[in-house]
């Protein structure tokens, strides 16, 4: 794999199914993401888009919750 394909993950849309290629920032990713096919503003129900609905996580450090 290389430093590219890394920064990288396939996004699918939880309203209309459509994947579009999505650069993922070095930190938490974004809590609204909207998709670029049907316009859908999606808050994820994990810590963002990339968690959620993505191939690849976000790089952030994840920690348990606490209970």
């Amino acid at each position: 794999m290389t430093a590219l394909e890394g920064s990288r993950s396939v996004v699918q849309c939880p309203q209309c199914g459509f994947k579009t290629v999505e650069r993922r920032p070095a930190g938490r990713g974004p809590a609204l993401w909207t998709c670029p096919a049907c316009a859908s503003s999606v808050r994820p129900p994990q810590c963002c888009v990339f968690c959620s609905y993505g191939s690849l996580g976000c790089r952030a450090p994840q920690t348990p919750d606490a209970d």
